[in-house]
C-alpha cells in the first residue's frame, strides 16, 4: 500500500509542476529565453497599400536571412487578415526559426509563424493560443499603420533600406 501512495503522491506532484510550467508559459515567463532580443542597426521600409513606413530588424538569424533575399530582390506580398490584429502572407522560402511564446503580440511587430508565414500586427493583442513566433523586427512608427493595412488583404513591399 504505500508503494501505491508513494506512486499518487509522485503522478501529483508531476502534474503540479505541469500547471505550474503552463502558467509560467501563458503568463509569458517562458519564452525561449529570447525576449530580450536586441534590435539591430538593420532597417528596411515597408510600404502598405502605398503609405511606407520604415522597420528596424531584430539582430538574428531570420532577420538576416530575410535582408539578404530583399537585397536581392524587395517582396511584393499580398497579405490577409489575421483575427483582427494582423496581417499574414507564406513565403516561399523558410527563414530560420528562434521561436519564442510571447504573452502579449504588439502592434509594430514583424514576426514569423513557422518559418515561413510572415506577419505583421497592427493591433495589441494577448496571446492565448500561446503561438511560438520568430521576431522578425519592429515598426518604427506606428502612427497611420492600422489605417495603412486597413480591412480584408493588404499589399504590402518590403525593401532594404541603405545604411
Amino acid at each position: 500500500m504505500e508503494k501505491r501512495d508513494l506512486s499518487a503522491a509522485a503522478a501529483l506532484m508531476f502534474a503540479a509542476v505541469i500547471l505550474v510550467g503552463v502558467f509560467i508559459s501563458y503568463a509569458g515567463g517562458d519564452n525561449g529565453g529570447d525576449d530580450d532580443a536586441e534590435l539591430g542597426d538593420e532597417r528596411i521600409s515597408v510600404t502598405v497599400n502605398g503609405t511606407e513606413f520604415t522597420a528596424t530588424l531584430y539582430d538574428n538569424e531570420a532577420a538576416g536571412s530575410l535582408l539578404s533575399m530583399l537585397r536581392e530582390q524587395p517582396m511584393e506580398l499580398s497579405m490577409e487578415e489575421l483575427n483582427s490584429s494582423g496581417k499574414y502572407c507564406c513565403l516561399e522560402t523558410d527563414l530560420p526559426v528562434s521561436d519564442i511564446r510571447p504573452g502579449t503580440i504588439h502592434a509594430g511587430d514583424i514576426s514569423l509563424y513557422r518559418g515561413n508565414c510572415l506577419m505583421i500586427f497592427y493591433a495589441d493583442h494577448a496571446n492565448t493560443g500561446m503561438h511560438s513566433y520568430t521576431q522578425i523586427g519592429r515598426i518604427d512608427d506606428l502612427s497611420g499603420l492600422a489605417e495603412a493595412l486597413g480591412d480584408g488583404t493588404a499589399s504590402v513591399v518590403l525593401a532594404p533600406i541603405a545604411v
